[in-house]
């Protein structure tokens, strides 16, 4: 069956091979860029800001994948990203978790020294 009010629609445009999303509103979203890197924040339809750019190794099946809000979001505004990390040559092609924290200080990432801007602390 059928359901007549769902239908396929272009959401926004612009994005570089989107690959999740993590709805934190009804019209406010991340969104994921596999090759680029790129953690976009769409609100409306429009891409309001790259809120995180990491070096990722985007060779085949590799990039920044997966996406995900702390089960208490917004409560406990814990984002987390499973990407392949491009820099760590003993971890090559290791896929890496972050958990984005806005407000904390300026950590970077331990592995790959990514310049964070006190968004990000590794969980592994």
């Amino acid at each position: 069956m059928l359901d007549p009010k769902l239908a396929v629609r272009t959401v926004v445009s612009g994005l570089a091979q989107p690959t999740s999303i993590a709805f934190l509103g009804a019209n406010d979203m991340l969104v994921l860029e596999k090759a680029s890197g790129k953690v976009q924040r769409i609100v409306n339809g429009v891409i309001q800001s790259t809120i995180l750019d990491l070096a990722v190794n985007n060779a085949s099946e590799r990039g920044l994948l997966g996406i995900a809000l702390h089960p208490n979001f917004p409560a406990n505004p814990g984002v987390y990203l499973y990407w392949t990390c491009t820099t760590c040559s003993s971890f090559a092609g290791r896929p890496r978790t972050l958990r984005i924290r806005p407000r904390k200080p300026d950590r970077g990432c331990s592995c790959c020294q990514v310049p964070t801007r006190g968004l990000l602390r590794p969980q592994w």
